[in-house]
């Protein structure tokens, strides 16, 4: 009762405007798909091939590529927003699609906001799934960063970090554990509608922290 995931490399983008990169990302989601369908696989409910939905062209461009790929691999792949340029807003109409991964702290990152359930943004992203529980990637920026602005235990504030010159593609890199009590608590917020997949360098640890907030709260 595990649901796996694979994680397409970075080179991977079906939204890149070269003819290149968009047939060797296609060949390489491809040959994942083959390797789920050897491990008898069936659908996205037991494991999802994930990707960023990065590259020049967007959400267009990915869809058009998307529409290029297997049967299989299509009901395998699944789209996350990323930290920059394609953020969740842009990519929302992917999911017409192709199911779309909500990753909460690429949404920080790209605006500064704490997102809810009850956001219309999330809505539509757990409707993309078409009845299957969607998946949700979390984890928080280095512990360094969260300690020295004074972040241990409250949610971050991004203008402020910024106004430090603190980059985002710093704030981008994964943390070892989950040690900010607040933002794990907004995490487990979700938990009734998703399933959540921590990206923590330190996963398994961390997953055990979000597993004792949520035994503590049931």
């Amino acid at each position: 009762n595990i649901r796996l995931s694979f994680h397409a490399n970075l080179t991977t983008v079906l939204g890149s405007s070269k003819d290149n990169v968009v047939s060797n990302s296609i060949r390489h989601i491809e040959t994942l798909a083959k390797i789920a369908e050897i491990m008898c696989m069936r659908d996205r409910s037991q494991l999802v091939i994930n990707t960023h939905a990065t590259g020049e062209l967007g959400s267009e461009g990915f869809i058009h590529s998307f529409k290029k790929l297997s049967d299989s691999a299509k009901s395998f792949l699944v789209a996350e927003n990323d930290e920059f340029s394609n953020g969740l807003s842009s990519i929302i109409e992917i999911g017409e699609y192709c199911p779309i991964v909500l990753d909460i702290h690429h949404h920080w990152v790209c605006t500064g906001q704490y997102i809810a359930l009850e956001n219309e943004l999330v809505q539509r992203v757990i409707w993309s799934w078409q009845g299957i529980r969607p998946k949700l990637h979390y984890t928080t920026c280095e512990e360094s960063i969260l300690l020295k602005y004074g972040y241990k235990d409250t949610k971050p504030d991004l203008d402020f970090l910024l106004k430090q010159k603190v980059t985002k593609s710093r704030l981008r890199r994964h943390g070892f554990l989950l040690n900010n009590q607040s933002l794990n608590e907004w995490a487990m917020t979700f938990t009734n509608d998703f399933d959540i997949m921590v990206e923590s360098t330190g996963a398994n640890l961390a997953a055990l922290t979000l597993s004792n907030i949520s035994a503590s709260t049931t």
